[in-house]
């Protein structure tokens, strides 16, 4: 087995990346999205329906 140096980083040829939020404080997922609008729009009907304002 050889040792050798790795680097992570973003495949910029690619498709964008997915977004998707997620509630700090139940389980609940925007699910995955190609736009950020998507995730944002779930977040503020979430907070309305359950007041859980943490998202990530």
């Amino acid at each position: 087995m050889r040792q050798g140096d790795w680097t992570l980083s973003a495949d910029v040829t690619g498709s964008p990346p997915i977004l998707e939020a997620e509630c700090t404080r139940c389980d609940g997922s925007s699910g995955a999205a190609d736009e950020a609008k998507q995730p944002e729009v779930w977040c503020l009907r979430h907070a309305n329906q359950t007041g859980h304002t943490g998202f990530r």
